[in-house]
């Protein structure tokens, strides 16, 4: 098999989205010709564990590693903050103090284009050593966190020969998530210049959606491909569905202030209301990190909030369970200027499941054309309460009805992970 380096930060036990696609696209590339050699920090700081995920690392993926220095440890002996994976990233908030604020600035203009740029030089040293005893056939750098591609940068620099994918499953410089932290004019412009630095010098340039394209700087586009994330057909293959007589509508992942739809809430404290059987059958499952802010407002929804369950993060098998239960599922994406190109991971994986979704990001979003191709689900953008009551109602009586839910399988088969790690390989037979 050709050899193929995967620079990544996310490794398990790492838990969370960014660890999936390289797990994931390492695990079925040995079926196309190419041996995985991942490299990763040693020692990284991340919030969540989840040791289920060693089960996916194929045999014949090797795994490199070597230590990382993470200024996150320093940040929370600083503010006194005992969880992993630092608060550098939080968004702002009004009641952040003196220490926290100061802690974010340096985040964003100091640590340039994020606080991993620690490992990019012992990395460059590292990697220079050990491809003379390890030859590879390519190299690929994914992210965020971006300081990997500044590793991909430095080694093709030293070696032109070298065939470099920088894969990108976030925008860049571009990213509103960068107002957190303040930027300097002369730290913005250091972003946009690292990003251009690392898009020309790159053999190739995958993004994961068709607009995220959009949100990277000026670039030569014909070095462009577009490989999805995806979902593992191998997870879903134990993954009953309930046959209660509950009416589940589940939500996994983060529900904060930008993803907060008060007339979806307002739709269904409505029905609950005016509908005894809705209300009799109705529970609201959300699995994941919901703001206190938040669950206020949910609170205040006197016949809603009977209903409602909130439960912390969970192991990802575990969450697959979950979902079987599902009988609609939410998206509530991030209202940001970049949400048309950003495709949440649970958007495939809820593909998988062949349940209906009800989407409530704005209409020309990537993730409204996937369910409108794949015919999984309906996108609500700015849809009034008693339109999302109409599209409640309609999903409640065909499950009372137990009408057959028929989404477009084909469409949905190109998103599994084996066809994308097929599609991922033509790339780097392309530049090999």
């Amino acid at each position: 098999m050709k050899r193929v380096l995967i620079i990544t930060y996310y490794w398990p036990p790492s838990a969370g989205s960014g660890v999936q696609r390289w797990l994931k696209m390492s695990k079925y590339l040995p079926e196309f010709g190419w041996q995985p050699v991942i490299y990763t920090p040693e020692n990284p700081d991340f919030s969540t564990k989840d040791e289920s995920l060693f089960k996916d690392i194929h045999p014949e993926v090797e795994v490199v590693k070597n230590k990382i220095w993470e200024p996150y440890r320093m940040y929370r002996l600083l503010t006194g903050k005992k969880s992993g994976g630092g608060n550098f990233g939080m968004t702002k908030s009004d009641n952040q103090g003196v220490m926290q604020k100061f802690s974010m600035w340096v985040r964003g203009n100091i640590f340039v284009p994020d606080p991993r740029v620690t490992w990019r030089k012992p990395s460059i040293l590292f990697l220079k050593k050990y491809l003379k005893k390890h030859p590879v056939d390519a190299i690929v750098t994914t992210g965020p966190p971006q300081s990997m591609h500044l590793i991909g940068l430095g080694l093709k620099k030293s070696n032109p020969k070298l065939k470099w994918i920088a894969d990108f499953r976030d925008p860049w410089s571009k990213f509103d998530f960068l107002d957190n932290f303040d930027l300097s004019e002369s730290a913005k412009k250091k972003q946009s210049d690292l990003e251009s630095e690392v898009l020309n010098f790159a053999d190739r340039v995958v993004t994961v959606s068709p607009s995220l394209g959009d949100e990277l700087v000026d670039f030569d586009k014909s070095k462009r491909r577009i490989v999805n994330n995806g979902f593992d057909h191998k997870d879903f293959e134990n993954i009953a569905s309930s046959n209660t007589d509950t009416f589940q509508i589940y939500h996994a992942g983060l529900i904060n202030a930008y993803r907060y739809f008060p007339n979806l809430w307002k739709a269904l404290d409505e029905l609950v209301s005016e509908n005894q059987d809705f209300k009799n059958k109705v529970k609201v499952e959300l699995v994941g990190n919901v703001a206190g802010t938040i669950q206020e407002k949910l609170n205040s929804f006197s016949k809603l909030k009977n209903h409602i369950r909130v439960r912390s993060w969970m192991a990802h098998d575990e969450l697959l369970k979950e979902y079987g239960k599902a009988n609609l599922l939410l998206l509530l994406p991030h209202q940001s200027i970049n949400a048309k190109g950003i495709i949440p991971g649970k958007v495939y994986e809820y593909l998988a499941l062949k349940k209906p979704i009800l989407n409530f990001g704005p209409s020309n979003t990537d993730v409204a054309k996937i369910l409108e191709e794949t015919q999984t689900g309906t996108t609500l953008s700015g849809a009034s309460v008693d339109e999302i009551k109409t599209q409640l109602m309609k999903v409640f009586l065909d499950f009372k009805s137990k009408k057959t839910f028929n989404p477009y399988s084909e469409k949905i088969n190109q998103y599994s992970r084996k066809n994308l790690a097929e599609k991922f390989s033509t790339v780097l037979e392309e530049i090999a």
